[in-house]
C-alpha cells in the first residue's frame, strides 16, 4: 500500500511515518500522542463519526459543539470552525508566525514542523501544534459533556500553560519560566 489517507487528501507513506514518528516522539503526554493518531486517522469520536458507527441515531445531532452551524467532522472541529480559526490564529500570533490557513492536519502539521531552523524549535513547534488540537479537543468536551461554554480565551491560556509544562519537562538546563514562555516563547525554544 503505497498511499495512505490522512484528513481528506492522500499522502505517501514517508510522510505519513514521519509526521506519526514525530507526534509519538514529541514530549507531550502519550494520550495526546494517541489523540493526534486518531485525530491523523479520522478515528476521533466527532459526532460524525458517531452517527456512522450508530452511536448518534439521528442526523440532527450532529452539529459542531462551538459553531452549531455545521457537521462535527475532525477538520471542521479542530481546523475550519471560526472557534477553531480563532485559537490558532491566535497562537501564531504569539509564536510570531504567519499562518496560511492549511487545507488538512498535515499541511498544519507541516507547516510547523519544516520551519528553518534548530531542530529543537521545530520539535516546540510540532508540540505546540499538537498542544492546540489537545486543548481544542478538551474544551470540546468539557461543551459536550459539562455544558460549558466555547471561550477561545480559555483554549488559548491552555495551549500556552500546557505546552510550557510539556517543554520544561524535557529542558536540558535551566528551563524557561511561565512569564517568559508567555512573552518570548520562540526564544525559550532556542535556549
Amino acid at each position: 500500500m503505497n498511499l495512505s489517507r490522512i484528513g481528506n487528501h492522500r499522502e505517501t507513506e514517508s510522510e505519513e511515518v514521519a509526521v506519526f514518528r514525530a507526534i509519538w516522539n514529541f514530549p507531550a503526554p502519550s494520550k495526546v500522542s494517541s489523540l493526534l493518531w486518531k485525530l491523523l486517522h479520522d478515528r476521533i469520536p466527532t459526532k460524525v463519526n458517531l452517527y456512522r458507527r450508530g452511536v448518534i441515531h439521528s442526523e440532527g445531532y450532529q452539529s459542531c459543539a462551538f459553531c452549531g452551524n455545521c457537521a462535527e467532522t475532525a477538520i471542521h472541529l479542530l481546523l475550519y470552525c471560526d472557534f477553531a480559526t480563532r485559537v490558532w490564529r491566535a497562537v501564531f500570533d504569539w509564536l510570531g508566525m504567519c499562518l496560511q490557513f492549511p487545507h488538512n492536519f498535515l499541511s498544519m502539521f507541516n507547516s510547523v514542523a519544516c520551519v528553518p531552523g534548530r531542530k529543537q524549535t521545530r520539535k516546540a513547534l510540532v508540540m505546540i501544534w499538537g498542544a492546540v488540537i489537545w486543548a481544542l479537543w478538551q474544551h470540546r468536551n468539557q461543551i459536550v459533556f459539562e455544558n460549558g461554554t466555547a471561550e477561545a480565551a480559555v483554549v488559548i491560556e491552555t495551549v500556552k500553560t500546557s505546552s510550557w509544562k510539556w517543554w520544561i519537562g524535557i529542558s536540558n538546563g535551566n528551563p524557561c519560566l511561565l512569564y517568559e514562555w508567555l512573552s518570548e516563547p520562540i526564544v525559550c525554544m532556542a535556549t
